[in-house]
């Protein structure tokens, strides 16, 4: 894991945080962290 990796998840996670309220977000960054598992 490298610093762009860690950088584009944070974005994605910012990104998933404004789309969605704050009840669907703790499920999304779940759905995040599976998905960051294959970088």
């Amino acid at each position: 894991m490298n610093f762009s990796h860690i950088f584009l998840f944070a974005f994605i996670i910012l990104a998933i945080n404004l789309q969605h309220s704050h009840a669907g977000w703790l499920t999304d960054i779940k759905k995040s962290e599976e998905t960051f598992k294959y970088f």
